[in-house]
Parts: structure tokens; C-alpha cells; sequence
């Protein structure tokens, strides 16, 4: 990997058309990869900010369907504070790839004002960002570092958009439930039941009327 990463450094390719190449196709370790390319720059500041310039074209050009940003993720995650919410502002300003936030954030510590934040950018880009982003803090150990006044917040914000909101929290408490037994039967399951109530009420209301 280190040997890999330093030839793609040092060589005369041109950046952009490799990362093209990067977000197209299905890489190993593409988050090892992209820790890796920053140990190598961490002190030249010209080329990290050359790097987060080329990847935000790298991703604008790439199709949806296509890209992959875990070499993102992995640059980011050991990037100063500063220039990360730098690069975070200019995600979350851009509705082509907004949604691309949710990503970023999943992999940051975990922080209320960072969900807080990701339902804005809903709310922001109604069209294009889905609710459904939310799904990517499954298994990311989030909801843990809530209290129980923002987790009840949380559950029942999320089940104001409907079957879609619905169904992300399902997955993310049953998915959370082993890891928090002292809050399941207080919270966890009242809103598990709720969801399921929820979707199943939706199912029934846009049902077809049975006629014999």
C-alpha cells in the first residue's frame, strides 16, 4: 500500500484524471489509501489544498451511481480542524453533492450539532438530499453520545418524514439496541414499535381498495 501510494505521488500523472479513475472504480483499502497520500503531505499545505481542490472536481464530474469517496474520508481523518470544515462548507453549499456530508460526518466524532447540521441540509435541498442519507450512521456508534431528551429529539424528528424517515430509524435502532440495554425499553423499543406502526399505517392507507 505505502509503495503504491508513494509512486502515484511522485509520478508525472496528472492528478485529476487519475482521481477520476479512483472514484469510478471499486479500489482496496481506498480509505488506507487516502491516510496514507495524507502522511505524505501533512507539512506542505500547498498540496493538501490542491488535493481537496482536485478531489471536489474529481467527485463534481464522476456520476452518482459511481463514486466512491472513502479516499476522501480517509484524507480527512487525520486533516487539521480548520481546513476540514473549510472543505465541509464547501459540500454542504454545493447541492450537487451536498449529500456527500452525511459521509463525512459519520466518520467525525460523534457530535449532536453534526445531526443537527444534516437535518438542515434536508431541509436546505429538499430535492436532492433524501432523508435517507441518515443511513449511513448505521453501525457508526452515534446515537450512543446522546442524552435521552436529544435521542427522543432525534427519533421523533426523523419520524416526521414519513415511511422513508421511518424506516432509516428501524434500522438504526435495531441495529443500536445491544449496544444501549439500559435505554431500550424506555426509548428504543416505544419508537421501534412506532415505526413499524408507522409504515404498516402508510402500507394499509395507499392499499388499493379490495373489491369482491
Amino acid at each position: 500500500m505505502g509503495n503504491s501510494v508513494e509512486k502515484f505521488i511522485t509520478s508525472n500523472n496528472n492528478w485529476k484524471d487519475q482521481f477520476l479513475l479512483f472514484y469510478i472504480r471499486n479500489q482496496i483499502h481506498p480509505f488506507h489509501f487516502g491516510k496514507k497520500i495524507y502522511t505524505l503531505f501533512k507539512h506542505d499545505i500547498t498540496k493538501i489544498n490542491y488535493f481537496l481542490q482536485v478531489a471536489i472536481e474529481a467527485i463534481s464530474i464522476s456520476e452518482n451511481d459511481k463514486r466512491d469517496i472513502l479516499i476522501i474520508g480517509g484524507f480527512l481523518s487525520n486533516l487539521d480542524n480548520e481546513r476540514k470544515e473549510l472543505f465541509f462548507k464547501t459540500i454542504e453549499n454545493n447541492e450537487t453533492y451536498a449529500r456527500y456530508l452525511f459521509y463525512f460526518l459519520s466518520i467525525e466524532a460523534p457530535s449532536p450539532d453534526n445531526i443537527r447540521r444534516l437535518f438542515h441540509l434536508v431541509a436546505r435541498y429538499s430535492v436532492s438530499v433524501s432523508i435517507k442519507e441518515f443511513v449511513v450512521f448505521e453501525h457508526k456508534k452515534y446515537l450512543s453520545i446522546l442524552s435521552d431528551y436529544e435521542l427522543v429529539v432525534f427519533c421523533s424528528r426523523l419520524m416526521t418524514y414519513g415511511k422513508d424517515g421511518c424506516q432509516v430509524l428501524f434500522n438504526l435502532l435495531t441495529d443500536h439496541i445491544n449496544d444501549d440495554p439500559g435505554r431500550a425499553e424506555t426509548i428504543l423499543i416505544p419508537f421501534i414499535r412506532g415505526c413499524i406502526n408507522e409504515i404498516i399505517s402508510i402500507h394499509l392507507d395507499s392499499a388499493e381498495p379490495y373489491e369482491k
